[in-house]
């Protein structure tokens, strides 16, 4: 025979602010908008918290990269811009119309020869919400013993930089240019890199990545990689992507007329080698 025991004063709060933090996660997901201010504070809280978790996983993972790939790369992060925010929501507020600053990793190996002229690689991160973390340090090391110097834009949307960067996301939109900006960056500031063999490699959302800078700035790049990228009919502003099932490796052909190719597929793509770069 089992007896029930009262709960205690503390106990029942507990519950109770359990079922307030529940509903305030997943009462948006379903619909339910509530006018309790306390709630609307705990739903504020709540995603202050998310966001500070996500950037102190990014303060920790920037430590190991210098970790697991010190002792071939010297790697420094850095601060640059790209176009301003395209939907601005006070267009004459202060601030409103500045350039989007951005962080990025480079990567150079320990052993490259500075007095020749050297390719990059622009490797911009997939999942659209999420950022360039280590677990890719395989492939970084990969791209470091072949001789490649690698940048990788924490783009518009990234996670790990506070609500402001993780809102700016505009699926395909202006985020491509700060992949672009990224590429100018490193042929603007480092005189050992040759800006006639820039590569971009790019899987899941950086594949589109890969794929729009290949179309919007095809004349500056040499080389493009773009793996699987999903089909997404749910963007906003009408941006569908198409899938591709592996990944595709391609040489960009410079147009005999010199003119620009913008908003089209260029006319031909090549297989290449990788090491072509």
């Amino acid at each position: 025979m089992t007896t029930q025991t009262p709960s205690s004063p503390t106990h029942t709060r507990f519950v109770a602010l359990t079922a307030v933090l529940l509903l305030a996660s997943v009462g948006p997901v379903l619909g339910v908008q509530s006018e309790d201010p306390t709630l609307e504070a705990l739903e504020r809280q709540n995603d202050f918290l998310r966001n500070r978790l996500d950037q102190m996983g990014r303060q920790v993972d920037d430590l190991m990269f210098f970790h697991r790939l010190g002792d071939i790369a010297d790697i420094d992060i850095v601060r640059l811009t790209g176009p301003p925010l395209q939907y601005q929501p006070n267009p004459t507020g202060q601030g409103a119309g500045n350039p989007f600053r951005f962080r990025a990793y480079v990567f150079i190996p320990k052993d490259l020869d500075r007095s020749a002229k050297n390719p990059l690689i622009v490797f911009p991160h997939g999942g659209v919400h999420s950022n360039f973390s280590t677990g890719g340090t395989n492939v970084l090391r990969e791209m470091l013993s072949q001789g490649y110097t690698v940048i990788a834009p924490e783009y518009r949307g990234s996670t790990g930089y506070g609500r402001g960067t993780y809102e700016a996301i505009d699926y395909g939109g202006l985020e491509i240019e700060d992949t672009y900006a990224a590429r100018n960056f490193m042929i603007d500031n480092y005189d050992f890199l040759d800006d006639n063999r820039v590569g971009l490699v790019g899987w899941s959302h950086g594949g589109l990545h890969a794929l729009m800078n290949i179309f919007e700035h095809g004349d500056d790049y040499s080389s493009g990689v773009r793996g699987r990228v999903r089909q997404r009919s749910d963007r906003p502003h009408g941006v569908q992507v198409a899938a591709v099932s592996r990944p595709v490796l391609c040489r960009i052909p410079h147009r005999q007329d010199g003119l620009r190719r913008r908003g089209r597929v260029p006319s031909a793509l090549s297989v290449m080698e990788y090491g072509q770069v």
